[in-house]
């Protein structure tokens, strides 16, 4: 991956917005799993919508992720365990990326041949052939499912990713569901929207003591939450994706320019599929995002604004400083402040202290 961790901005988002754009969004039925990890949530909802197909059923599945490690960086972005068929695979959620996508080794060892989605001998608007493979089950912990769509990278493109793991996981699977993301105890929940009930996002610490912010859902799909800008005397604002699947925080050209940022060093080569393209790295004095404000952050930005490359994001090195809730079908993300270890010493102006909640 060129660049290193730092560059990481969801690359496999980039590449499947490519290919996604006329495919349907259904996704097929989880299988309802036969049992639920103990969690902070409860078992079951005692009275469950008539139109649940769960009955009922609080958590899907609970299972422990670690973090992907680029070029010997930690990058936060969360990894899990699977099952396809009798094969174990390793898989990056990415919430900045549409569908599933694997790794043309991955669907060699599942005897799948991939498939063209386009007419024979086309390719997309950047030279990518358009694959796919029949779809097989998949088990996520205790969940099983059959995703819509599998996409299988070119070789050349999966080998510029530098990703060790056998492919993505993205939102035509995700996003019907409540996602956890507990950073500091490496455990990823998936919760029914269904069962979860005001009194239960409570309980389980996204209530008064966390910070909430509206999500927006674009027409291609993914999900975004507005971002507060600033620098000095100048503000900026603007929305960006949701993107566990990025590690930095990326801004436009336009909000850079209104901040009056100064590049910090030399720029880096973004690696996005789409278009290889320059960003620059600098910190702003402030990030709010719903009530929550953020000092000193780290961002990255292009010199010019392209629809084909950098886009903005939130990224890892935000999200990862809190246990995360997103609640794609309620339209809404919640950030539960993490309570720092004892005797710990910070380094670095990226690391803010947690503000006291907006009363």
């Amino acid at each position: 991956m060129p660049g290193g961790a730092q560059t990481q901005t969801s690359l496999v988002s980039y590449w499947l917005t490519l290919l996604l754009l006329m495919v349907s969004p259904a996704l097929g039925a989880p299988e309802v799993p036969n049992q639920t990890p103990a969690n902070s949530w409860p078992i079951a909802n005692a009275q469950p919508e008539a139109s649940d197909p769960y009955g009922g059923r609080v958590v899907m599945t609970a299972v422990d992720f670690t973090d992907l490690v680029v070029d010997g960086e930690n990058t936060h972005l969360p990894v899990v365990k699977a099952r396809i068929g009798t094969v174990d695979v390793t898989f990056l959620i990415d919430t900045g990326s549409i569908s599933t996508g694997i790794s043309p080794s991955l669907a060699k060892r599942l005897g799948l041949t991939p498939k063209s989605l386009l007419p024979e001998g086309q390719r997309n608007a950047f030279g990518h052939k358009v694959l796919a493979v029949d779809r097989p089950l998949m088990q996520l912990g205790d969940l099983n499912y059959t995703p819509s769509l599998i996409l299988v990278f070119e070789n050349s493109v999966w080998n510029s990713l530098g990703l060790n793991v056998d492919g993505i996981i993205g939102l035509r699977s995700l996003g019907q569901f409540l996602l956890e993301f507990d950073y500091p105890h490496h455990r990823l929940t998936f919760l029914n929207a269904k069962a979860v009930t005001p009194e239960m996002r409570e309980k389980a610490g996204y209530g008064a003591s966390s910070y909430s912010a509206d999500i927006t859902k674009t027409e291609d799909g993914f999900y975004q939450v507005d971002l507060n800008l600033s620098a000095g005397q100048w503000r900026s604002s603007e929305s960006a994706n949701i993107d566990t699947g990025a590690y930095a925080t990326q801004i436009s050209a336009k909000a850079a320019r209104a901040l009056h940022l100064s590049p910090i060093g030399s720029p880096i080569i973004n690696g996005g599929l789409r278009k290889q393209q320059e960003v620059n790295l600098s910190q702003i004095g402030e990030l709010r995002v719903g009530a929550l404000q953020i000092s000193d952050v780290s961002v990255q930005y292009p010199d010019k604004d392209d629809p084909t490359g950098v886009i903005p994001t939130l990224g890892a090195n935000i999200l990862s400083r809190y246990k995360v809730l997103l609640d794609f079908p309620g339209k809404k993300m919640y950030l539960q402040p993490i309570p720092p270890p004892k005797h710990t010493i910070t380094i670095g102006p990226t690391a803010p202290a947690t503000p006291a909640p907006a009363k």
